[in-house]
Parts: C-alpha cells; structure tokens; sequence
C-alpha cells in the first residue's frame, strides 16, 4: 500500500487502470462529480496556434502560386518548388492530424479530457497519461478573463515545477469558480495534523491507495506533438506535390495562350528558354517570324543584325542580312573609322570595294580637323601608298617641325639645342609623345660625408645637414622643379608632339667599397663582367627619352648665423661673427645639377651642368620660439631650387635668369 499523505505530482496511464479504479476516476471526474473545477479541453482552444497560423499557410500558397501565373518566362516552377509550397502548408498539415488525432484520444479516455481542481489535487488529464499534482502545488490563480466571443473567460493556474494550465469555463461562473479554487488552496496550504487530512475528504483516495499510484511515474506526461510533426511534415509535402502539379498544369496553359496571341517576341522566347510545353515549335516558326517583323517595325541596322545574329537558319535570315548590311554601309560612308569598321565585320560585303577607295581621303580629312600629330602618323601608316597617305606623312613631320623651330628660336644652350633635335627626330619616328624627368637624389652617405667636412674645416659646432635633405622632403622639392619645366612647355609644345612626364627616381649609384664588397664572393674571371652589370644596373637606362637631374650638395666654407635685429640669416667668415642670441651655425652650400638627355639607342649623351646656391639673406619666421635647424636649412634648400628652376628654364627655352651661377 502507497503512503496517502505522499505530495508528489504523479504521472498514471489511465490505459492501465484496473477497471474499477477507471471507472472511479470517470465518477469523480464526471460532470456532476465532485470537482471544485472541471474545464473540459476545447479542440479551438487548444489548438488556436494551428487554426491562426493555417489561413497564413493558405495564404502564402495561393500567393506563391500566383508568382509568376501564366508568365511566358515562367511557365512552370522547378520541382524543388515542391518544398516551397510544403513549408507554408505545415500549419495545415498540423491543424488536420490534430483534427484527427484529437477525438482518437479522447476515445481512448474513460472521461473527457480537461483540467480538474478536486479538493487536494489537480488532475490534468489533456490525453491517455494523467498528472495528478496536490493541490499545494497551486501557487496562484488568476483573476478571470473574459473572451470577447463564446460567454466564456480564460483562468490560469500557476503550478510550482509544473507548466502553467489555462482554461476555459462559462463566463458567468468564472469569479466563483476562481474563488472556489483559491479558497481550496488556501486550505490545502493550512498547517493541519495527521488526524485532520485523514478527515479531509480524499476523492482520488482509492486510487492514492493502490499499486497503480505506487507504480505511477514522476515525469511529466509524454507529449503527441513528436507523433503530430511526424505524421504532419509527409502530408504537407504531399500537399506540396500536388499544388505544384496543378498550379503549373494551368499556369502553362495560360502562357501558351497569351505569348501565342500577341506574337510577342520576348514572351515567345522566355516561353521557349523556359522549356513550355510548345517550345519546339515556337522556336522553329513563331519566334524567327515575330523577331523579323519587329527588326523590320524597328527601321534600325541594329535590330535587323541581332535578328541575323540570333537566327543564321531562320525563314527570313537571307532577306534581314541583305538589307542589314546595306543600312550599315549608308551610316558608315561619310566616316573613315565607320568604313574601317564595316570592312573588318563585312569582308565578302559587295561595298567593300567601294570603301576601300574613299577611305584614305576620308581618313586624310579626319586628321587635318583634329591637327593631331598621332592622327597624321596613323593615316601615314594605315594608308602609305597613296597620295593622301604621303600628304599625311608630310603634314606629320611638318608639326614636330613646327614644334622644334619653336624651342630652338628661343635660344636654348647648345647641349639642349642637340638633344632636341634628336628627340624630336625620335619622338617622330616612334610616334610617342613621353619624354621622362628623372632625378638622382644624394644618398645618406654622401650628405653624412658632407657634415663629417663641414665639422672638419670649423673650430665651432656646425649643425648638420643630412636630417634636411631626407627622401620624402628631397622628393618634394624635386616635384617643384618639375612643376616649373612642365609648366614652362606646356604653353609651347603640344601635348601630342611632346609630353613632359615625371618619372621614377634614378637608383643610388654604389660607392667603390660598396662594389668592392658585392664583388667579394665572385670569382676572379668573373669580376669584370659583375662589375659592369652592377654599374649598368644603377645606371637604370629605360625605354623613354629622359631628362635626368643628378645633383649633390657641396660646403662652400661660408656658414649661415642668426641675426634677429637686422638681418635674419647672412653667410660670413667664422672671424667675421659677431655674438648673437642664438649661437647655432648653419653650413652655407652650393648644389650641384648634372643634367643628362637620353635618347633610347642612341650613344651620343648632352649634357651640361648648373650650379646654383641659396640667397644670401634668408627670413625664417619661428613664431615666438627660435626656428628649428630642419626649418632653416628646408628654406634654404628651396631657395635653391627655385633658382634650378629658373636655370633650367633658362637652358631649354632661352629665358635668362640672374640666380645661376
């Protein structure tokens, strides 16, 4: 025998009770039995999720359906579409089994299932396996709700450890039965001795007194939704299938019927690219007629060449490509590039020879309008032979002529006189307009070397040099002086004739130990030909003609002193100085520019050189604070630099400038 005063939630399949413990349970869970509250499960109710969301399913079926419906692109959907209607169909497939399922279990059930409150427990009996929890397991109870349809109200019970059970019960009864219910708990929850709960009235005490209760589980009651989803997720790909079949079975009969009505061309070819059930045959006849008759409606060259294009077998292909090429020729002639381009794609065309002929005075003409030097070389070189490709070759070389004559009466120096000369002749010949600007800047070496000889020849410290004259502030300032030529030229030499470009710097030249030192591990036979390589290899010669700017910086003796009152910087002797507040000396210097002209294959190199150096007198504003040592040599760097400037202008166009040195 079970102990009755035992307060554990039970789990009892009512299948294996013996009869006449069934039949009680039945008599206490009846209608008139003694429950304070008896709310018979309602399939609605339950089941409200499944009936919400079944119109949605509905829903989005017929709107998957209607995508596309009788659309000639889209006649039929893929089978996978299959599987897209059966995702929309699920809560259908749900509200039918649970439809069915719902009166196969309550046959199997001796009462009908619902929520009961007896006076010590809570029967849950929503299927076969019934939870019979106590009563003292109620933590609370809600106030009545009522539903705005069905006179009826929604209470919910809050059970510890438990899930919460909402149920229904007649709207004029609810506060009652709530009451009744709380009172009950509140009872049930009353300190009482062993003497007093025997009074109690126990009606599930036969049951709580057999070996059933004994063998009843603690675990909750299995739920059929596992057996539900089961049975749902086949019959909603059934569902699926057979939307699928009968949505495209109509959708193809309407495509048919619409594309073949308009004659339309897109539709007739969407209908045949998407495999409808007449494909065959509009692509043998329907399509290549309607695509003819729009080409021809069309009364472009265009239309008509993707009709001969799309269809080479087509009924009408003979007629479109006669007439096609005849309208491309009449849009061609009056250009030079358009008969170019109709020979290249018409070769057997029966105009061809007639295009040969106009073509070179029609090119001829082209290239006098844009006065283009590349315009007369491609005449020259397309059409040599003929008379208009010699007047072309003539007005070619009469521009860089022109051009040339132009420079050289401004009285360049010598060295640049010849080296334009030959770039010019070059430049023509090539049909290339670059002519790169390259500079070599001084290494770190050669700038520490500078200070180690600066420091050498003063008996004062010398600030140094080399932290000014760094690569990122040395590029800079050779950006200013190709700034100046560039902007020099532009105004006399076209750009088509000649085009100043800046190009990449020219690579360090190594030092005699530097070789020495990449030489050690070569053998002795092989020295001289490394040697060379390593020379030609700093020497970078390139593809272009070049402008190229080797320069270095070279001490003069002089130093640079500060001079607040008058004055802000002069060079003079060391003997010379007068003290000042700020004491630091700046070396004076001079740079030196290489300027060499390349032009590719040729030996012959012009060169000449330029020696400029910074003003005497410089103004360094350091606000209220001394300027540092990089602010000062920096504006004395671009002092000298601006004079490069000026000599180079000086040296290409004959300007005379007074900074050279």
């Amino acid at each position: 025998m079970s102990d009755p005063s035992d307060d554990r939630a039970r789990t009892i399949d009512v299948a294996s009770l013996p009869p006449a413990l069934s039949r009680e349970l039945a008599a206490v869970l009846a209608p008139r039995g003694p429950a304070l509250l008896a709310a018979h499960d309602r399939f609605a109710w339950r089941e409200r999720a499944a009936i919400a969301l079944a119109p949605i399913g509905a829903f989005v079926i017929v709107a998957l359906a209607a995508r596309a419906f009788a659309a000639a692109c889209e006649p039929r959907h893929e089978p996978t579409w299959a599987l897209v209607y059966a995702l929309p169909a699920v809560p259908i497939a749900l509200l039918v089994v649970r439809a069915l399922l719902a009166p196969l279990r309550a046959r199997r059930m001796p009462f009908a299932p619902g929520l009961y409150v007896l006076d010590r427990d809570v029967v849950i009996a929503h299927g076969p396996e019934v939870r019979v929890v106590p009563l003292r397991a109620v933590a609370g109870v809600s106030a009545p709700r009522r539903l705005p349809l069905g006179g009826l109200a929604e209470i919910t019970l809050w059970l510890e450890g438990e899930p919460a059970e909402t149920c229904l019960v007649p709207a004029s009864e609810a506060e009652a039965i709530a009451e009744r219910v709380e009172q009950a708990r509140e009872a049930a929850l009353a300190p009482e001795d062993h003497a007093t709960r025997r009074r109690r009235h126990d009606a599930l005490g036969e049951l709580r007194r057999s070996t059933s209760w004994e063998r009843a589980s603690d675990a909750r009651p299995r739920s059929d939704w596992a057996r539900t989803v089961a049975i749902a997720v086949p019959l909603a790909l059934v569902i699926g299938a057979v939307t699928l079949i009968a949505r495209n079975a109509a959708s193809d009969a309407m495509a048919i019927a619409s594309a073949s009505a308009a004659s339309d061309v897109e539709a007739l070819r969407c209908y045949a690219d998407a495999g409808g059930s007449d494909a065959a045959r509009v692509r043998a006849d329907l399509l290549p007629r309607a695509a003819y008759a729009q080409a021809i409606a069309a009364g472009d060259a265009a239309s008509l060449g993707r009709y001969v294009e799309a269809y080479p077998e087509g009924p009408d292909t003979v007629a479109a490509r006669a007439r096609w090429i005849a309208m491309e020729y009449e849009n061609a002639r009056s250009s030079a590039w358009g008969l170019r381009a109709f020979v290249t794609r018409f070769p057997d065309a029966p105009q061809v020879a007639e295009a040969r002929a106009v073509m070179p005075r029609l090119a001829l003409e082209e290239a006098r309008r844009a006065d283009d030097a590349g315009a007369y070389a491609y005449v020259a070189r397309e059409h040599a032979g003929t008379p208009e490709g010699e007047e072309a070759r003539r007005l070619h070389h009469a521009r860089y002529e022109r051009a040339l004559e132009s420079l050289l009466a401004r009285g360049a120096r010598p060295e640049v006189a010849a080296f334009l000369r030959a770039l010019f002749a070059y430049l023509e010949a090539h049909d290339d307009a670059s002519v790169l600007v390259r500079f070599r800047t001084p290494s770190s070496e050669a700038l520490r070397v500078f200070d180690a000889m600066v420091d050498a020849s003063q008996n004062v410290p010398i600030e140094p040099i080399a932290p000014s004259f760094s690569r990122r502030l040395s590029v800079q300032r050779e950006a200013l002086v190709f700034d100046r030529l560039n902007t020099a030229f532009e105004p006399l030499v076209s750009r088509d004739v000649m085009r100043i470009v800046r190009g990449p710097n020219l690579r360090d030249v190594p030092t005699a130990d530097e070789i020495l030192a990449r030489l050690e591990s070569v053998p002795e036979e092989e020295r001289d030909a490394r040697r060379a390589a390593i020379l030609a290899e700093a020497d970078d010669e390139g593809p272009d003609p070049e402008i190229r700017i080797e320069y270095t910086i070279v001490p003069t003796g002089d130093v640079y002193v500060s001079s607040p009152v008058t004055r802000p910087f002069f060079p003079s002797r060391l003997d010379e100085l007068e003290p000042e507040e700020d004491e630091r000396r700046f070396a004076a210097f001079l740079v030196r520019f290489a300027i060499e002209m390349r032009i590719p294959g040729a030996s012959e190199r012009h060169a000449f050189e330029l020696v400029v150096q910074p003003d005497e007198h410089v103004r360094v504003d350091g606000g209220a604070d001394a300027p540092s040592d990089g602010t000062i040599y920096e504006v004395l760097a671009t002092s000298a630099f601006d004079r490069l400037g000026d000599g180079l202008t000086s040296a290409f166009l004959g300007s005379p400038s007074e900074d050279v040195r």
